[in-house]
């Protein structure tokens, strides 16, 4: 009985602590004639990895060359092409974060959505 509720409790610690993970602010730039989704790639910094595919056999994938990290003022910036896809060097952010949107001009004004 002992040991289970120390199963438990641990459970329940790890799952408290990854719920209350904090990921680091980041800044959506998005040209302001832009309509559609946007889909954000992460990971994508041309180093070739081995994973096995969907019939179970080693496959080295390379992926492509995204925008290298881009920081303002401790941010993550995400610059969004007009594509709506972007391909990036980041790693994946989970947690809560603070995120801001902004609508960028041609002339590079941007404008809180």
């Amino acid at each position: 009985m002992r040991k289970m509720f120390g199963i438990y409790l641990i459970t329940f610690i790890q799952i408290v602590s990854s719920c209350g993970q904090k990921a680091e602010p980041e800044t959506y730039l998005i040209p302001s004639n832009f309509t559609g989704e946007i889909n954000i790639l992460f990971k994508q910094n041309g180093v070739p990895y081995k994973d096995k595919n969907k019939y179970g056999r080693d496959t080295t994938y390379t992926p492509a060359l995204g925008k290298p990290p881009k920081y303002e003022n401790g941010r993550r910036v995400y610059e969004i092409p007009s594509d709506g896809i972007l391909l990036t060097q980041f790693t994946p952010n989970p947690g809560f974060t603070d995120t801001k949107y902004f609508s960028v001009d041609s002339n590079g004004k941007r404008t809180l959505l």
